[in-house]
């Protein structure tokens, strides 16, 4: 089976992901908003689903994905410089799982 090859992809700031929001917004509905706007629509959805999790809940927007938090059990690591066996201890950590949407589209 072949492996999968990484590809170097863009990193889209936060700006540029604002501004394609505005621009969506006018091409897609007809609705003039501004960058000031969208910024708050996007901190405001991002805070809300950090908030939900943060309370235990998971978070599903059908058909791009879903975030929830998952229980990663202690385990033992290894420190690279010393090489000294050390213990890293139980954590919750949020995870996005792609939905078909997303998939579709790579």
């Amino acid at each position: 089976m072949p492996k999968a090859t990484k590809t170097k992809s863009k990193v889209v700031t936060k700006k540029e992901l604002v501004d394609s929001m505005v621009k969506w917004a006018a091409q897609n509905k007809g609705v003039e908003l501004t960058k000031k706007q969208a910024e708050a629509a996007l901190k405001g959805m991002l805070e809300s689903v950090r908030e939900f999790l943060h309370k235990g809940h998971k978070v599903q927007l059908v058909p791009y994905g879903s975030w929830e938090v998952r229980q990663r059990a202690a385990r033992k690591g290894r420190n690279p410089k010393t090489q000294q066996v050390i213990q890293i201890p139980a954590r919750k950590v949020p995870v996005f799982r792609v939905g078909k949407r997303l998939k579709e589209g790579m």
